[in-house]
C-alpha cells in the first residue's frame, strides 16, 4: 500500500465501496526492490487474544470470512429445518385441536339428550 485514503484512521467504520487506500508495489522483497512487483494490497487482520498483552495474532482474513460464509449456510439450513418442523407441529396441534373440539361436541350432543322412556321402573 502507497498511502492510507485521506481521513482514514484507526478505529474509524468504514462501509463497502468506501476508499481505504491506494494499491503499492513494494512487495515482499528487500529494500530497493519496489516497482519490481504487480501491483497488489497485502491485507491482514490483527486479533488482540488478550488485552494483558498487546501482541496481535495476524492473519489472512479468507480463513475467518470463509468460516462465517460456510457456517452462515449451515445456520440458514438449521433455520430452514426449525421453521419446517415448527409448521409440522402447527399443523398437527391445530388437527388435534379440531378433533378434539368434535369429540367434545360429540359428546355433548350424546350427554344432553336423555331418553326418559327408557327411565321407567
Amino acid at each position: 500500500m502507497v498511502r492510507y485514503a485521506d481521513g482514514l484512521y484507526k478505529g474509524k467504520s468504514v462501509e463497502a465501496g468506501d476508499l481505504l487506500g491506494y494499491v503499492g508495489n513494494s512487495g515482499y522483497g528487500p529494500e530497493g526492490t519496489t516497482g519490481m512487483f504487480i501491483n497488489h494490497l497485502h491485507f491482514q487482520i490483527g486479533v488482540m487474544i488478550d488485552p494483558r498483552q498487546p501482541d496481535y495474532l495476524w492473519m489472512n482474513p479468507q480463513t475467518p470470512l470463509k468460516l462465517v460464509e460456510d457456517n452462515v449456510k449451515v445456520f440458514e439450513h438449521i433455520s430452514e429445518i426449525r421453521t419446517k418442523s415448527k409448521d409440522k407441529k402447527k399443523k398437527k396441534n391445530k388437527s388435534k385441536k379440531e378433533t378434539e373440539s368434535e369429540t367434545k361436541e360429540g359428546e355433548n350432543d350424546e350427554s344432553g339428550t336423555t331418553d326418559k322412556s327408557s327411565n321407567t321402573r
